[in-house]
């Protein structure tokens, strides 16, 4: 069998996990009379091929406003985190780079947790404003961070890596820091608003907040996926990727740039999500190699499987209460990460 048809199978059995991924989040939850079938039949009616309705308005409001944007935003938030750990794997060449790493997702809570203490929902005058704020600060703190970074680790037409890997190390201990101050000065219902924001939840989802954050989430993921090629020259390496005519220093800027954009959009309508970002694209590595033109595509469309189905467990397990997105995929993620460093040293240990 060609490369190429195994491509597309490989593809095809991505799209078919992540088809089942979305009939099984459409088919649990809390509110258990609405089934797959129920859901099926409320889509249909509103698509027009059927003018039967046999279900409750409940059933459509909870399906319409409720599950389905969550499923929405799930394969959005999910596929950016894993497309932009991707990025950051190739452009820092480290297996244990993530979104994290240079302070987006910390610098994003701890402009949430100031905005928590200090009353964000208030600042502004019009209520619909109010309702977003703590969405604008978690992107306002993302971008912040970057351009910290940027500014500390860019110097004449150049960006070191290992400049930004530093500071980015320093400002996710001085953002976790001020984020921890402000536990410290919380009250309990704060505290536990921070601690849920910091675990990750989709249980804000709505089409205004999907509407508002897709320009930013989506169109970097769209530019990002036509990063392979530049990419799999980055990480063997600057010199060679300069020899073959490419300009590393923009290229370096420009996928530091969108991945701050996507993950700050997702960061401020999800909250941190752990380990999504560093275990995809390892999984997808193990399976079909290093070749980021495959690689990217890849691990988005595998994260939004893992977050779906995240999701799924984290409003089902203790029904009707709901777990922090953010300690499922740590579960899962934790001895994940665990074993594929034990199979590496084993690797290793056999090869010498």
């Amino acid at each position: 069998m060609s490369k190429t048809k195994k491509d597309i199978l490989w593809y095809g059995a991505l799209l078919l996990l992540l088809l089942l991924a979305i009939i099984t989040s459409m088919s649990f939850g809390s509110y258990e009379d609405l089934t797959l079938s129920k859901s099926m039949r409320i889509m249909a009616y509103d698509m027009g091929l059927t003018s039967k309705a046999d279900f409750l308005p409940l059933d459509y409001n909870v399906f319409f406003n409720i599950r389905f944007p969550r499923i929405v935003m799930g394969i959005i938030v999910g596929g950016a985190l894993a497309m932009s750990g991707a990025v950051m794997q190739g452009l820092f060449r480290n297996p244990l780079a993530d979104p994290s790493l240079i302070g987006v997702s910390t610098g994003a809570s701890t402009t949430v947790s100031l905005g928590i203490i200090f009353g964000a929902s208030t600042w502004f005058p019009y209520e619909f404003l109010n309702y977003y704020s703590l969405n604008f600060m978690a992107f306002v703190g993302a971008l912040t961070v970057m351009i910290i970074a940027l500014l500390i680790a860019g110097g004449k037409n150049t960006i070191s890596l290992d400049t930004l890997l530093l500071t980015g190390i320093a400002l996710n201990a001085i953002a976790a820091s001020i984020t921890g101050l402000m536990i410290f000065m919380s009250e309990e219902q704060q505290l536990r608003d921070i601690n849920f924001w910091m675990l990750g939840s989709l249980g804000g989802a709505s089409w205004e907040m999907i509407v508002g954050m897709m320009p930013f989430a989506i169109i970097p993921c769209f530019l990002l996926a036509f990063k392979g090629s530049v990419l799999n020259l980055i990480s063997i390496g600057e010199e060679n990727a300069y020899y073959s005519g490419i300009n590393v220093d923009r290229q370096k800027l420009f996928l530091v740039l969108l991945t701050t954009l996507a993950v700050g959009a997702c960061v401020s309508v999800s909250g941190s999500i752990g380990f999504v970002g560093l275990v995809v694209p390892h999984l997808i590595r193990l399976i079909k190699g290093n070749n980021y033109k495959l690689l990217l595509i890849s691990s988005a469309l595998l994260g939004a499987i893992l977050i779906l189905i995240s999701d799924t467990l984290s409003r089902t397990i203790i029904a009707p209460a709901e777990l922090p997105i953010g300690i499922i995929t740590s579960l899962c993620g934790g001895p994940f990460f665990i074993w594929l460093i034990a199979r590496q040293k084993k690797s290793k240990s056999i090869r010498s």
